[in-house]
């Protein structure tokens, strides 16, 4: 296995994992989005030998914990830079892999689960048609992305704030927030069938997990931020003049978690 990572758009900007920071704010990220994973996965009845795939594993909690869930089947958790991967079981297998140009890492898969990497990935309606064939007949595909669409309509700073985040990620990386909207539409186009679509609202002024993330997000960017000029002195003193208030909350968020199978039957 490679330890030298994939050139990308997301690995060599602000979120990549050579980012000092990075680590710690993935931990935050996992405190605020593995529950909603795994309670998405619930209904998903997993047999100990399944076979699982886990795209863009990131610090790998969901692959960890899906390794424990199937003892005597395989976890392949794949990522552009595999350097927060651990190889914490005997049935994870860890592979270096670019969902944009690479094939399946294996044979079809029982359950394949990608989370915030689809909105990152130019070729994102495509990939969701491709994933398809990644999943055995029967078998089960959860999508998972952001949708910051709530900061759009809020009258505070806030919406200043999440604006230019979204526009930096757009700039360096090629993200589009706005595609959580669509994927439902994408998954059922491309064959899934019994899709079940949940959205999940992360809010700061309330000292929970989703400020956390979002708050060492800002922290990790704001360089990045001012030099672009996206977000001006006055708009983060207002920000943070807001956060500070005590009794002002707002949703800034959700995440679009959309469960679905692939038919039973060949094509």
């Amino acid at each position: 296995m490679s330890n030298t990572p994939l050139e990308t758009g997301y690995n060599s900007g602000v979120l990549g994992h050579g980012v000092p920071s990075e680590r710690e704010r993935l931990g935050t990220v996992e405190r605020l989005l593995d529950p909603i994973t795994l309670a998405a996965l619930a209904p998903v009845a997993l047999e100990p030998t399944a076979r699982c795939l886990e795209l863009g594993g990131g610090s790998g909690s969901i692959a960890y914990h899906l390794a424990e869930l199937v003892p005597d089947g395989e976890v392949v958790v794949t990522d552009v830079d595999t350097s927060f991967l651990e190889q914490r079981f005997p049935n994870l297998r860890i592979v270096q892999h670019d969902l944009r140009r690479d094939p399946c890492p294996g044979e079809p898969f029982d359950l394949v689960h990608c989370r915030a990497v689809l909105e990152h990935l130019p070729q994102r309606r495509e990939l969701v048609h491709s994933l398809r064939s990644w999943v055995r007949p029967g078998g089960h595909i959860l999508l998972e992305c952001y949708d910051t669409a709530a900061a759009a309509v809020t009258p505070y700073p806030l919406r200043a704030m999440v604006d230019a985040l979204s526009r930096l990620m757009a700039q360096q990386i090629g993200t589009d927030l706005t595609f959580a909207r669509r994927l439902p539409l994408a998954v059922t186009d491309s064959g899934f069938v019994t899709v079940d679509v949940s959205r999940h609202p992360f809010t700061i002024g309330d000292g929970g997990p989703g400020e956390a993330m979002l708050l060492t997000s800002i922290r990790q960017v704001l360089p990045a931020l001012l030099e672009s000029e996206l977000l001006g002195p006055a708009e983060l003193g207002a920000f943070t003049e807001w956060v500070g208030t005590p009794g002002n909350l707002d949703v800034y968020s959700h995440l679009c978690s959309v469960l679905a199978r692939r038919p039973d039957g060949p094509d």
